[in-house]
């Protein structure tokens, strides 16, 4: 029991320690978070196509289906807009 209470106080004395989730929440200003709030579906979009388009993604079905459908907009995309 004594090695469990000296290692919570070896981590409790290095650095600084996280904050609970209402410690953080309370310390970040309300219009901030509405904000992340309402635009957290955009950048959800917006990093999954990154990690597509950058091949980082969990599968690599969707980069080949970016490729083919950008491929598909080079080559057809001429005649579709006519």
């Amino acid at each position: 029991m004594s090695e469990e209470s000296d290692d919570i106080e070896a981590t409790s004395k290095g650095g600084k320690e996280a904050g609970t989730t209402d410690e953080v929440l309370g310390s970040i200003p309300t219009p901030i978070i509405r904000l992340l709030v309402i635009l957290a579906r955009p950048i959800y979009l917006m990093r999954k196509v990154i990690e597509i388009i950058s091949w980082k993604s969990t599968s690599t079905v969707d980069s080949w289906l970016a490729l083919g459908c950008w491929w598909a907009l080079c080559f057809g995309g001429r005649t579709a807009w006519r």
